[in-house]
């Protein structure tokens, strides 16, 4: 269901952000937190993150998180 709805954003990104890379990388850090006080790795949050600083170098943060591939294509 999320990639049928969030899909044709990736095309064309809405001007207003939806949840934008900003807050996404917030709750991803919470999440890397979390695991790190559980002991638990999560290495794909990890990499989530530092496409999101990616996004950030890009200045990109405050746009929806639709333009991640962007830091990575």
């Amino acid at each position: 269901p999320m990639i049928k709805y969030r899909g044709p954003l990736i095309e064309s990104a809405p001007d207003a952000p939806l949840f934008p890379c900003t807050m996404m990388q917030k709750d991803v850090k919470l999440a890397l937190e979390l695991g790190e006080a559980l002991g638990v790795p999560m290495p794909l949050v990890a990499i989530t993150n530092q496409t999101l600083t990616g996004c950030s170098a890009l200045g990109l943060a405050h746009l929806d998180m639709a333009v991640m591939y962007r830091a990575v294509a």
